[in-house]
């Protein structure tokens, strides 16, 4: 009988912990690892959206540091390409007490064909 009883309340208590599990909130975010993008154009954020385990999208807030950690305005989504050595994007989302960070870096192409200018004397 004892037995009985013992196995009832963890039956019961497993099913319990089974359910108020499913009842916890858990977020995803995916972000790419890096972009690339060309030196002095104008480059657009992609706007990224967080989801809960119940199919809820919450939208992440961006912030832009160049390589030298000064923070980047951003306007409209879009800033304009001026580090050769590359930015850093944060994308945050804080949902009830979870808050979720992932970290996007933009390396800088510089496809500036060159100007070669020849001062010599002439001939």
């Amino acid at each position: 009988m004892k037995r009985k009883i013992l196995l009832l309340i963890t039956i019961v208590s497993m099913l319990l912990f089974t359910v108020s599990c499913k009842d916890e909130k858990t977020l995803t975010l995916e972000v790419p690892q890096s972009v690339q993008a060309a030196y002095l154009t104008e480059f657009e954020l992609p706007v990224i959206y967080a989801s809960d385990n119940k199919g809820e999208k919450y939208l992440s807030v961006i912030s832009v540091k160049d390589s030298e950690e000064q923070v980047v305005e951003i306007e409209n989504g879009k800033f304009l390409i001026e580090d050769l050595n590359g930015y850093t994007v944060t994308y945050t989302v804080t949902v009830e007490e979870i808050t979720l960070t992932k970290v996007m870096k933009i390396v800088v192409v510089d496809e500036t064909a060159p100007v070669i200018t020849y001062t010599g004397e002439e001939e």
